[in-house]
Parts: C-alpha cells; structure tokens; sequence
C-alpha cells in the first residue's frame, strides 16, 4: 500500500488497476517474492510502453535520426541574448529525432516521453501550450526561412533522456534536433 502513489504516478491507469487486482495475493506471499513478481511485471510493462520504435509506430524506418545534447549554462544565465558572456557546457543527456517522408499529406509526430501521437496540417499554434508547439514552430521557421526547399510532409518520432522543466534545455535540444 506504501507504494501505491508511486504506481499511480508511474504507470498507465490501465496496468495500475492490473497490478492492484492481486493486491491481495501479492501480500500472502513473502516479500522477496512479491518483490520479484512486481519487478516482471514492470520490466514487461516497461519493454512494451516505454521501448517504441519508429518502426513500431509509423511501420516504416526512418530515413534520418539526429540528437541534440542538454545544456546548461555554468556562467552567465539569461544573458547571452542581450550580449553578454555565458560560459556553456553540454550534458550527457540528450533527444534523438527520427524523421522519414510521410506520403500522407499531414505531419505525424510521436512523442516517446507523453507516449501520444499527434498529427496535425499546418503550423498553427495550439490553444492548450501543447508538446508539438515546438515542432510545429520550428517547423514553421525552417519552411519561412528557407521558401526555395519544398515544403514535405513528414512522420516524426521523438525520444529524450532529457529531464523536462529542470533548466538544462530540454526544449532547446528538441528544437535543434528537429531543426538539424
């Protein structure tokens, strides 16, 4: 019961509810094997959720992967865009963006981290502050800046190790890597 909150917030509502109907029976047994019963149980929960592929969400390969490293400024925050010094430096974490031609005409864009899939026809803004406003505005900057490049429709598939809201750029990255 003392990890229920911790389940809650990690797991899918669907598998939450799976796992807490044996409950139960997992408190009969002793701990190590209830312990061990809970670890299957979320390394196959893990491979199936967490391990999707380009290929398992588009049933293409891509036609070019690219990343792009967390940062974090160790010198001079917020001041690099009104001329002042910062001193940089790249983290180990990263987001790869995977993208291939969609014949469709219309954007598909998966986000690994949200585990959704959104598609969308133009560059316009959602109302909520969404995820794929990013994509969608980078997009629209790299078609703005470069009208002699055809405008193609694309499947995009978007992974990160990248913490979000913790001031290493994780929204940065994303745009550099879609932008790369």
């Amino acid at each position: 019961l003392l990890c229920r909150p911790f389940f809650q917030k990690l797991l899918p509502a669907s598998l939450h509810n799976i796992l807490f109907c044996f409950h139960d029976k997992l408190l009969n047994l002793d701990l190590c094997k209830s312990f061990l019963i809970v670890c299957v149980f979320l390394k196959v929960f893990y491979n199936k959720y967490y391990q999707m592929s380009f290929e398992q969400i588009f049933n293409q390969k891509s036609d070019i992967e690219v990343q792009a490293h967390a940062r974090v400024n160790i010198v001079g925050e917020h001041t690099d865009y009104t001329g002042g010094f910062v001193m940089p430096t790249l983290l180990s974490f990263k987001t790869i963006v995977e993208i291939a031609v969609n014949k469709e005409k219309k954007y598909e864009v998966y986000s690994k981290n949200f585990k959704e899939k959104k598609t969308f026809n133009d560059f316009i803004k959602s109302k909520n502050n969404e995820w794929i406003d990013y994509v969608k505005g980078c997009l629209f900057v790299f078609y703005d800046e470069n009208k002699n490049i055809e405008n193609k429709h694309l499947k995009i598939f978007i992974s990160s190790n990248i913490p979000m809201e913790r001031g290493i750029s994780s929204s940065s990255a994303l745009c550099v890597a879609v932008l790369k």
